[in-house]
């Protein structure tokens, strides 16, 4: 059976995106007048930090969305 990354996955509770601590900065520093708040980082439910890397978790499947 053929998935898709943005396909909802039975039985999954959450999802994740890992983004480097670079990537993560660009996002934030966006948060601006001109820019509103990148939905990417104020949806996470969590975010955890790893080895110089961000995990930003979600209770959806934000490919989706």
């Amino acid at each position: 059976m053929e998935r898709r990354v943005n396909d909802d996955q039975p039985g999954q509770e959450k999802y994740f995106m890992l983004v480097s601590q670079g990537e993560y900065e660009d996002m934030e520093n966006k948060d601006d007048t001109e820019h509103p708040p990148n939905p990417l980082l104020t949806e996470a439910e969590q975010t955890l930090d790893f080895n110089g890397y961000k995990i930003l978790v979600y209770y959806y499947n934000f490919l989706k969305s």
